[in-house]
């Protein structure tokens, strides 16, 4: 699969997860490098630390990616965009890596902005500006909007962020559940997410790829339920339960997808979420055949025994 790829190479049609026999009929004379993920995983540690030596309030979002709460630092700098070419200097010289910078008052507009300038971009989001720049965008543009959520919205008619903002929530909320309240609130520009440094996981999951695609339900069951162990296990280890339950598979022509349920109450109960991952393995298209299960739990919270005496 391919992991990530050039801009040069994204003018071809080559994009992240497509198979590698995919990406080389597009582009023959491409050049292919193997993946090296201890050397990512240490300039993402240094980029991180750099990160911090602006503020420390830093949450990483992945190896090459995170949310900086600037609050307390904006007013050292005589603009916010002085601010984002100063980071942006300190990446270049300590790390030779551009990047890219999106700044606004929420973690959903700076988002949107860090992605309209790539590569080496850089954005500022004024709330007054939020209307002008943001609704006009495609609606793929919103975080977590992937091909099937689109596909539905477009079936509303929708297109564009403004044409979202334009449905009721009630719609919204009865196509995506929870998912499409905060898509509502979203595109209004309402996002109350605070930046939260490193710390507790957001989720524990765990995935397993099978060697040739697998199509039976009984077979499907056992390896969903081997899936389901590790992940009671590792919240156990950290103490952990959560709300969330999503499946994720990857389906023949290597399309994901996901089905979710979130439950009255967080729980680590192995036998609780193995009856959740077969109930949302019930709710895949069974007529294709499955490369990949997954299983992540998410809104997590500790996990405290209850006293019977206070």
């Amino acid at each position: 699969m391919v992991s990530t790829c050039s801009y040069e190479a994204r003018r071809f049609g080559i994009r992240s997860a497509m198979p590698l026999s995919q990406a080389q009929r597009l582009c023959p004379h491409a050049i292919f490098l193997p993946v090296d993920l201890p050397h990512y995983v240490g300039v993402s540690r240094q980029l991180h630390a750099l990160l911090q030596s602006f503020s420390p309030l830093v949450e990483q979002a992945s190896l090459d990616e995170a949310y900086l709460d600037l609050t307390r630092v904006r007013d050292e700098y005589p603009s916010l965009r002085a601010l984002g070419r100063a980071i942006q200097e300190r990446i270049r010289k300590e790390l030779a890596l551009s990047a890219s910078i999106g700044i606004s008052f929420n973690k959903f507009a700076a988002k949107v902005a860090s992605d309209l300038e790539k590569p080496g971009g850089l954005t500022v989001i004024e709330p007054a500006d939020f209307a002008r720049v943001v609704l006009p965008l495609p609606l793929e543009r919103i975080p977590g909007v992937g091909e099937r959520t689109a596909h539905r919205l477009r079936s509303l008619g929708a297109r564009t962020i403004g044409d979202v903002k334009a449905l009721p929530k009630q719609v919204l909320r009865s196509l995506f559940g929870r998912a499409g309240e905060e898509i509502y609130y979203l595109v209004r520009g309402l996002d109350l997410r605070p930046v939260k440094p490193e710390g507790q996981p957001r989720s524990v999951g765990h995935e397993l790829t099978f060697p040739c695609d697998l199509q039976g339900e009984k077979e499907l069951r056992q390896h969903l339920d081997a899936v389901v162990r590790v992940v009671a296990a590792r919240l156990a280890e950290k103490g952990l339960q959560g709300r969330t339950v999503t499946l994720k598979a990857r389906l023949a022509g290597f399309t994901s997808v996901t089905r979710r349920l979130t439950l009255d109450a967080p729980t680590s109960d192995r036998a609780l979420l193995r009856q959740v991952a077969h109930r949302l393995l019930s709710r895949l298209p069974h007529s294709q055949p499955v490369r990949l299960l997954g299983v992540a739990v998410g809104e997590l919270s500790s996990a405290q025994q209850l006293t019977l005496f206070p």
